[in-house]
């Protein structure tokens, strides 16, 4: 497995919460001044010892919301351990299903909801170091980004505040936004509004794997009793028609802050027109002095998953 996989992997695991970091991150193709600050900013934030990372992930259509993640993650360095929480809120839902995951000395552990059962896989030999080289963009990956966005990065400003604080922002409507973020936009939208409809299968990387419902099952992966989310299914004239990003840099170089949104519209088969709004907002802390939360398995029931052939390495 190349070097780029497994990063992109791994901004699944730790997921929940450092995805927010890293996706948005990779969204700000600022102006060559706030390209080259925020740019800077986010190596350090992600080399930072340990660092807390709370954020939520709201999806709207047609101005009703119909999706909402509220996230935390966790991590140390010299522990080489994380620790993620996540709660999701779907409109028609009976109630919100919540979720919890850690890594702990050499076992990965997911607890789901109220469920007296803990799925522990033991990563042995194939365990990586949290926060190593490998959360960081491969460097031909960032020269490929770069080469792609142009100059979109021309379009950003940076300000410099009285505090020291800097405030980095790329904000796009119309014909400023690319021909390759379009085309990516629009195909992330179909996969994202295509049914299947989404159900909660352990993050992204079953389905980058190719993994099926029933092979998910074997697995130990797929959690049924995660809602189902109905987003419109846009068939024709999907277009991103406005990207927004901002982030707060503090004196010491840490991203504090960061808010997204990604604004796609087109029309599903019935012909209707939908309108759908994805927001991230994030709140980064506790640089160098963070402490991932644990769980004490004694007493608990413990259901073990192996690694196989079709089992992703959810912990990279």
């Amino acid at each position: 497995m190349n070097k780029t996989k497994i990063w992109i992997k791994r901004g699944t695991v730790f997921g929940l919460g450092a995805a927010l970091l890293l996706a948005s991150g990779l969204s700000a193709m600022a102006g060559t001044s706030g390209y080259e600050t925020y740019k800077s900013a986010l190596k350090h934030t992600i080399s930072a010892e340990s660092l807390t990372n709370q954020g939520t992930i709201v999806v709207t259509d047609n101005g009703k919301q119909i999706f909402r993640a509220d996230l935390e993650a966790k991590r140390n360095k010299e522990t080489n351990g994380m620790s993620a929480s996540a709660k999701f809120t779907v409109t028609g839902a009976s109630e919100s299903q919540t979720m919890q995951a850690f890594k702990q000395g050499e076992k990965a552990i997911l607890h789901e909801g109220d469920s007296d059962t803990y799925r522990v896989m033991n990563l042995g030999e194939n365990k990586r170091e949290a926060g190593s080289g490998e959360f960081a963009p491969p460097q031909h990956a960032e020269q490929f980004i770069e080469a792609l966005m142009g100059n979109v990065k021309d379009l950003a400003t940076v300000e410099e505040l009285p505090s020291g604080v800097k405030q980095a922002s790329l904000h796009l409507s119309g014909s400023q936004i690319p021909a390759v973020v379009q085309a990516a936009g629009s195909l992330a939208a179909s996969h994202l509004t295509a049914g299947p409809k989404f159900h909660g299968q352990m993050g992204a990387e079953g389905r980058m794997a190719g993994n099926d419902s029933e092979t998910a099952q074997k697995d130990g992966l797929a959690h049924p009793s995660m809602p189902k989310v109905d987003f419109p299914e846009l068939t024709d004239n999907v277009k991103v028609e406005d990207i927004q990003f901002d982030a707060e840099i503090s004196p010491e170089q840490y991203i504090k802050h960061q808010q997204g949104k990604i604004t796609i519209s087109g029309t599903d088969k019935a012909g209707d027109k939908h309108e759908l709004v994805i927001s991230i907002d994030c709140d980064l802390s506790g640089f160098g002095q963070t402490t991932p939360d644990t769980v004490d398995l004694t007493g608990k029931q413990v259901e073990t998953i192996e690694r196989n052939g079709h089992t992703p390495p959810w912990h990279r």
